[in-house]
């Protein structure tokens, strides 16, 4: 999957005119940074308008041609689609697995059950939504068809990603971080009093991997 989110993130690229994105400029399709109070109707619309954008292969395939896919937004479209190739997985699992080679719960409702933070983070970083919405319409374009099934549940994902994931930094001086994933207990462990930290990781994301 790295290999063809690479390759797809290179397309992006050919007929964009410049080197860098820039979120204060307007984006072609999506909004950059409002003017507006950001509030959950403002967030709602713009996805929908996502969703629009998704719903037409030529107009999707022609935003795509030309967004010229960011760097970090890779990232965050190679976390998302960890956790969608864990689904998958997971729903393809032949019936005689033993628990131990695949786990019996369902870590797509495990992370569905943490607290989304979507409203607070863009209203703290408004350039996330941005972001968030081109990952979603470049997943959209890049997945393999088998596997887009689970688009919709992109923004569930994205939600709850900020304040449920962990970083994972190189030594102790935390020079460099190495890529950050969502573990279902241990965020559960940040938060409670009585904590249980078990091995159940939904989502891990290696940066520059």
């Amino acid at each position: 999957m790295n290999a063809i989110l690479a390759k797809s993130q290179i397309a992006t690229r050919k007929k964009a005119k410049d080197g860098l994105r820039d979120y204060d400029s307007p984006d072609a399709i999506f909004p950059g940074r409002p003017d507006v109070q950001i509030t959950q109707g403002y967030i709602d619309k713009a996805w929908a308008e996502a969703e629009d954008l998704a719903s037409s292969r030529p107009r999707l395939s022609s935003y795509c041609s030309t967004m010229n896919l960011e760097d970090m937004e890779l990232e965050i479209a190679r976390s998302v689609t960890s956790a969608i190739v864990q689904r998958y997985v997971f729903d393809h699992r032949p019936t005689n697995f033993s628990p131990s080679m695949i786990a019996t719960l369902d870590p797509w409702t495990a992370v569905l059950d943490l607290q989304s933070s979507e409203l607070s983070n863009v209203q703290l970083r408004p350039y996330v939504l941005l972001a968030h919405l081109r990952v979603h319409a470049f997943l959209c374009h890049s997945l393999p068809k088998h596997l887009r099934q689970y688009i919709p549940i992109v923004r569930a994902l994205l939600a709850r990603d900020t304040g449920n994931s962990f970083g994972i930094w190189d030594g102790d001086d935390r020079d460099e971080m190495l890529g950050w994933g969502v573990w279902v207990s241990a965020s559960y462990f940040n938060h409670s009093k009585n904590p249980f930290l078990g091995e159940n990781c939904f989502s891990l994301n290696t940066v520059g991997q």
